[in-house]
């Protein structure tokens, strides 16, 4: 114990007072006033006049003080009050410390609103500050704004920190054009510290009442989360009853190699998630999968085995097939990289590699059968100085088994027109094979040259780099214009694509190729932070013959060269970067496709994103978001998707007008938020859904109203909750 005054007088084991500039600290706390009595047999100090009082994050300030200070039990009469891990100041007539971290406060106030603007206010008869349990409890509380009382809150508690606890969450509320008015009472169920469960009643004007949940759950062997919608009667579609929603992810890990993943979601009908989903992204789903697989490591393999069906959401307007379901397919692959291969051993090292596949497929109408795919890889890599190259050759071998025939006309009549494209996966179509064996090679070779150069960018050193490439593929041609088509489809164009030996995706077809790539990148490389500042690539293909291989309903491509392919990265600062990526017919001279994204975050709660996307005949929008101050404390925000072509209403998110649109504000009161939002996205090709959000947010208490924060953090990138924007207090902020 340390003591400081003008004056000190008395007797070390018996009463000690200190006059004048009186100060009284040790470990933790510390006591300043005009005048500190101290009785070393009673272990009690005493403080009057302009007292001031420090303890662990904890800020008083009063007229008079009894402390003892080795328990820190004590009185402080007519005092203010700071608690910097809260957040929160007030004062009270009477402030009674109980036992360390547990603090009685008798005609009290409380608000987390900064002194020099103060919002709201909560007047409480008491005030019990419980800091061991992070709580506190309010009795006889009323709730002020600007001064004016506003609600009457009664007795309740409030958390004081992020800690979780069982009980009522505030109230939300919500209004689409879907639900009408929503109410929601959520109750919190803190079941242990590694499993916790939310249930949500919910009271919707036009539909009635919802009952919904989430169960979380964590322990070292294994985590997921169950979520669950029900409502019994739904009074705005009374053709429907028992409409329902569930979904499981659940992984758990049996040894450091061995884990199981479980996901699934499943809906009651095919409207659940237009009517109920809160978005875009959740309103447009088409199929609901359900899966279960099983990944190890063993012997340097890599297995797997997954089954996988899939829930069909059928929308007239736009008919879709289902997806084949996979019962199981259980894969095994094996990659080594440089090492030494028998009989191969003069070349030197070789990358090689080994995948092998069986796949049961089945469908409700159309073939089933196994497939059963064996591809193995060798490379031959060298680095030559400023020439690396690679040689490749690459076997693949199917062996496809057939079962049953399929139906054309159950499947017309179950998916509509569009199983046209599947129809070699009906075995009455004349020509189809049920069963087929193949083997094909690819041969490929690859030579990148790297040339490097200083040189100044943005006033400041940098490297730039030039790395011309060719990348020649051969494939012999094989006919399989008479097998089936499960999980196959064709890569999308890109830079990626052009610099692969693959053309599509998935074991159904291998295409014959006999052409050479050209592309040239350029890089320039920051020499003050390493970072990649800027990137370009061009790249085209040249063909020496057509493609004869192709799926079904895709036209046969006659040209003998590709589209040119350009893809630029630019990153100005932190804060600015953007990228264009575009893809030119050289004949006929014309654009299939591009993009153009530029993004300008300078700070938190500052953001502009923009993004151009366009491909020919399929689909042509601009994408608009930003978080942006207006005026003090104010903040719009706002997200624009909008689509300049219909693509014969085929899709939800292709057809003409606006697809999804947010447009709000925010005010930070800074001990308080204010958001209004208006949001309206297309849930089905021919129907659109419209909310509005109004929420009210007190820092430290809670919130009422709608939530949009879900949607804004969806919709707009790098999205900054405005009040967290500044750094919390610290535990020590008033120190003394």
């Amino acid at each position: 114990m340390y003591l400081f005054g003008r004056e000190i007088s008395g007797f070390t084991d018996d009463e000690v007072t200190i006059r004048g500039d009186a100060e009284l600290r040790q470990f933790g706390a510390s006591v300043q006033a005009n005048e500190i009595a101290i009785d070393f047999v009673e272990s009690k100090v005493k403080a009057s006049g302009e007292v001031v009082l420090f303890r662990e994050g904890e800020f008083y300030k009063g007229t008079g003080l009894t402390l003892k200070p080795y328990s820190m039990e004590g009185v402080f009469e007519a005092a203010d009050y700071e608690f910097s891990a809260m957040n929160a100041r007030g004062s009270a007539a009477v402030i009674e410390f109980v036992k360390p971290k547990l603090t009685q406060l008798t005609k009290a106030s409380f608000t987390t609103c900064p002194r020099d603007r103060p919002a709201w206010v909560i007047q409480a008869d008491s005030l019990l500050v419980d800091q061991v349990r992070e709580v506190s409890f309010a009795a006889g509380s009323v709730l002020l704004w600007r001064g004016v009382p506003v609600v009457p809150l009664g007795d309740f508690s409030f958390p004081s920190s992020d800690r979780r606890r069982s009980g009522f969450l505030a109230p939300t509320y919500a209004a689409n054009t879907d639900s009408g008015i929503e109410v929601s009472v959520p109750y919190y169920w803190n079941i242990a510290p590694n499993r916790d469960m939310t249930l949500i009643p919910k009271l919707m004007s036009r539909r009635g009442i919802q009952l919904a949940g989430e169960f979380r759950y964590l322990d070292p062997a294994w985590v997921g989360v169950a979520e669950w919608e029900f409502l019994p009667i739904d009074h705005a579609d009374p053709g429907r009853s028992n409409r329902s929603f569930a979904r499981i992810r659940h992984r758990q890990s049996f040894d450091s190699a061995t884990e199981i993943r479980l996901h699934a979601t499943r809906v009651s009908d095919d409207r659940y998630l237009t009517d109920f989903g809160a978005s875009l992204l959740a309103s447009s789903q088409r199929t609901l999968p359900a899966s279960l697989a099983v990944d190890t490591q063993r012997f340097g393999w890599q297995f797997s085995l997954i089954g996988q069906e899939f829930q069909l959401i059928d929308d007239p307007l736009a008919p879709l097939i289902s997806p084949y379901h996979l019962a199981p397919k259980f894969t095994a692959s094996k990659a080594v990289i440089a090492s030494q291969v028998p009989f191969l051993d003069k070349f030197g090292p070789l990358d090689s590699s080994a995948r092998l596949e069986w796949a049961s497929l089945s469908h409700p109408t159309l073939i089933d059968g196994d497939r059963f795919v064996i591809e193995g890889e060798l490379g031959l890599p060298k680095d030559l100085g400023p020439v690396v190259t690679n040689s490749k050759l690459i076997i693949h071998a199917t062996h496809f088994q057939g079962r049953g025939r399929g139906s054309g006309a159950e499947t017309n009549r179950r998916f509509g027109s569009n199983w046209d494209l599947y129809r070699f996966n009906v075995a009455e179509t004349p020509g189809v094979s049920r069963s087929y064996q193949r083997v094909i090679p690819t041969m490929s070779f690859e030579s990148r040259l790297i040339f490097e150069r200083d040189i100044i960018w943005a006033r400041d050193r940098a490297s730039q780099t030039l790395e011309p490439r060719l990348l020649y593929v051969r494939t012999p041609y094989r006919d399989q214009s008479t097998y089936p088509v499960f999980d196959t489809g064709p890569e999308t164009v890109g830079l990626g694509q052009l610099l692969s030996d693959r053309v599509y995706r998935g074991s159904d077809r291998v295409a014959d190729q006999n052409h050479l790539t050209t592309a040239v990148t350029s890089r320039v490389i920051s020499g003050v932070s390493g970072e990649e500042v800027f990137s370009g690539t061009v790249a085209q293909r040249h063909y020496f013959q057509n493609q004869r291989v192709t799926l079904p309903g895709e036209p046969s491509r006659e040209d003998l060269e590709s589209d040119v392919l350009a893809e630029v990265t630019l990153r100005y600062s932190r804060a600015l970067s953007g990228k264009v990526v575009a893809q030119y017919t050289p004949s006929p001279a014309r654009w299939q496709a591009g993009s153009a994204s530029v993004a300008y975050t300078p700070r938190a709660g500052q953001v502009i994103s923009g993004a151009y996307r366009y491909q020919r005949e399929t689909f042509d929008s601009i994408d608009f978001a930003f978080q942006a101050p207006i005026r003090k404390h104010w903040y719009a925000v706002g997200r624009f998707n909008y689509s300049f072509q219909d693509n014969d209403a085929a899709s939800a998110l292709q057809r003409e007008g606006l697809v999804e649109g947010l447009l709000g504000a925010e005010y930070d009161g800074g001990c308080w938020v204010g958001r209004i939002v208006f949001q309206q996205f297309v849930s089905r090709v021919k129907s659109e859904t419209r909310a509005l959000y109004f929420q009210i947010e007190l820092n430290g208490l809670g919130r009422v109203g709608t939530d949009p924060l879900s949607a804004l953090r969806r919709g707009i990138p790098n999205y900054s909750v405005v009040n967290k924007i500044h750094s919390p207090s610290a535990r020590f902020e008033n120190f003394q």
